[in-house]
C-alpha cells in the first residue's frame, strides 16, 4: 500500500534537494531518494443527463481516456450517496459516440 501526500510546490522543491530522505511505516524505518514524478492531469467535463426511474443517460462525454476507465468513473461517481447517488446495477460507455448509460438497482436511484 502506498501513503501519497500532496505538498505545495516549495515544500517539494525542498524535498528534491536532499539526497535521501527517512521515511517510517509502522514498525520499519527506510532512506529513500526523493525522486520527482508526474501525475495525471484531473480533467473535468460536462456531463447532459436524461433521468428515467432507474436508467440515467449521459451525452457528450469527451474521450479523455480509456473507455474501461471512464465506465469506472461513471459508476464511483453516480454510486456515492453523499451526492444523490444510488447502487448501480451496470454502466455502459461508448467512446466512439461519447455516451453512456448508468442503470441503478432499484428506481428513483439519482436524486437529481
Amino acid at each position: 500500500m502506498y501513503l501519497c501526500h500532496v505538498v505545495g510546490p516549495l515544500v517539494a522543491h525542498q524535498i528534491l534537494k536532499r539526497s535521501s530522505c527517512r521515511v517510517s511505516c509502522e514498525n520499519i524505518r527506510l532512506d529513500v531518494k526523493p525522486k520527482e514524478i508526474t501525475l495525471e492531469t484531473a480533467v473535468k467535463f460536462e456531463v447532459h443527463v436524461d433521468v428515467s426511474r432507474k436508467e440515467l443517460k449521459v451525452f457528450d462525454i469527451p474521450p479523455s481516456m480509456p473507455e474501461d476507465r471512464i465506465k469506472d468513473r461513471l459508476e464511483m461517481s453516480f454510486s456515492r450517496p453523499t451526492r444523490g447517488g444510488g447502487e448501480v446495477a451496470s454502466v455502459d460507455y461508448s467512446g466512439n459516440t461519447g455516451t453512456g448509460s448508468i442503470t441503478f438497482l432499484k428506481p428513483g436511484g439519482m436524486n437529481l
